[in-house]
């Protein structure tokens, strides 16, 4: 049993990595927001979460500086790819 608890330990990381990545907050939001979520790509929620959101984190966390708060994504998206 002891020896599992790495590959446990691993595969929780990975879910962690996977959800943070790829499933969309969507907490209080209204049906035209998740509708416009849901119509984008993976690949821009992806970039998002990894370049908006992780920027946020570096400058708060390791850099320790008081950046304002991520938007949303829904907001993000259409200031950034308006169709």
């Amino acid at each position: 049993m002891a020896n599992l608890l790495p590959l446990q330990a691993v595969l929780n990381l990975v879910a962690f990595i996977l959800v943070f990545l790829f499933c969309p907050e969507t907490k209080g939001r209204t049906l035209e927001e998740l509708q416009f979520t849901f119509d984008l790509s993976t690949r821009k929620h992806v970039r998002y979460r990894v370049g908006y959101v992780g920027r946020y984190f570096v400058d708060k966390y390791i850099k320790f500086r008081n950046p304002p708060a991520p938007i949303p994504f829904y907001r993000w998206a259409r200031i950034t790819y308006e169709e």
